[in-house]
């Protein structure tokens, strides 16, 4: 079970509430999710007003579908990333872009950062991270995101992105072994 959900009320739980018209059991998922999808969203598209208002759709069309859920096996919080993944692929098509994975860790905003040396270190480490993902293809990219920034377990990486656990489990481990020779070329430790 991730991060997320292990602190507080069963998030499963939350959604056969609310499926049966517990608008509070909602407001939970609400306030439970609303952090991860807006950081998964923002990670995305890099602006702020494009993050809120995507974070607003995703939660709307899954109120929207709480009729036809099923009962999940995979936790809800991957139920609430595969719409938050639909939602930004249904945004750029409209914009007219294909899928953008730039993405920046949000390690902390340099601006919360209290002097410069901290502020350059912290881009720096930005910038070899982006850098390093740069050698990946889109698939390990987004299994390795969603693996150790999202903090979802390969079951719910393999609903999200329509794979099977094996190949969930291949694309991450191919993608960590590029990663340590890339960061051993670099002689980074």
């Amino acid at each position: 079970m991730d991060r997320v959900e292990q602190d507080g009320p069963d998030p499963k739980e939350l959604i056969r509430l609310a499926k049966a018209g517990d608008q509070e059991a909602f407001g939970k998922l609400y306030e439970l999710y609303y952090t991860p999808v807006y950081r998964y969203i923002y990670l995305r598209t890099k602006s702020k007003s494009s993050a809120e208002d995507l974070t607003q759709t995703v939660f709307l069309k899954v109120y929207n579908s709480l009729a036809q859920m099923k009962v999940m096996s995979v936790s809800p919080l991957a139920y609430f990333f595969t719409v938050a993944r639909n939602t930004i692929i249904d945004h750029w098509r409209k914009e007219g872009h294909g899928m953008v994975y730039s993405d920046e860790l949000l390690m902390s905003e340099e601006t919360d950062l209290p002097d410069t040396s901290e502020r350059a270190e912290t881009r720096e480490a930005r910038e070899l991270i982006e850098s390093a993902l740069g050698i990946l293809t889109e698939d390990q990219q987004e299994v390795i995101k969603l693996k150790f920034l999202s903090d979802l377990s390969n079951k719910d990486i393999s609903v999200m992105l329509d794979k099977s656990e094996e190949a969930i489990r291949q694309l991450q481990s191919r993608a960590l072994k590029l990663l340590r020779g890339y960061f051993k070329r670099e002689s980074i430790e």
